[in-house]
């Protein structure tokens, strides 16, 4: 079975309590904002995922990436 898979690139260290399986909402990107996040990939190990980032330039080029033949 495929495993899943779950990335988050930040450019700063993140505290100690920071456990994204925990923090959800407003408080999250909250969080992800102050570590200066750029995106986060997520795939539950099948044939779908989902990508999140402050930037909609950065979801563009993974869609494109994911879509060429």
């Amino acid at each position: 079975l495929p495993k899943q898979q779950h990335i988050v690139q930040m450019n700063k260290m993140p505290p100690d309590y920071a456990d994204l399986a925990v923090i959800k909402g407003k408080q999250r990107f909250a969080l992800l904002d102050r570590l200066e996040w750029a995106f986060e990939f997520e795939t539950p190990g099948n044939d779908y995922g989902q990508i999140t980032s402050p930037d909609v330039n950065v979801v563009r080029k993974a869609i494109s990436l994911l879509t060429e033949k």
